[in-house]
């Protein structure tokens, strides 16, 4: 003889596992398998041109200005930047002094501090 209450009742828990459980499931393993967007000086360039006035570019470039006083001045005065024959030429050479000077000389700087150093000089030498 056929139970058809228990037959009901797997129906009704297999509906809901697949239309409530499931998707809440894997609704939240999307979430937890999602990667955080790393910063990159493009991100950071970005900012700086939308405006230039903004509280967080103040604090940007004022994060950079500290970097710079703390590793850059042992090697490089504001002659450097500022004289005629310099070498940056460009945004993207910019950063890659930066992190060139960064690298050969083990300065333990995040992306963000690299980023903020960039973003310091162009502001006050540059201004690509």
């Amino acid at each position: 003889m056929i139970n058809f209450q228990s037959i009901k009742s797997t129906l009704t828990i297999t509906a809901f596992l697949t239309t409530i459980i499931l998707p809440a499931i894997t609704s939240a393993t999307e979430i937890n398998n999602r990667e955080t967007p790393k910063p990159t000086s493009t991100s950071v360039n970005q900012l700086a041109k939308e405006d230039s006035n903004t509280e967080s570019l103040r604090a940007i470039i004022a994060h950079g200005k500290a970097e710079h006083a703390s590793h850059c001045v042992k090697c490089h005065t504001a002659q450097v930047y500022t004289r005629k024959n310099h070498f940056v030429k460009s945004f993207a050479a910019l950063s890659k002094q930066v992190v060139r000077c960064k690298n050969s000389n083990n300065i333990p700087w995040f992306n963000k501090d690299t980023d903020a150093v960039i973003q310091f000089l162009n502001k006050k030498y540059y201004k690509f």
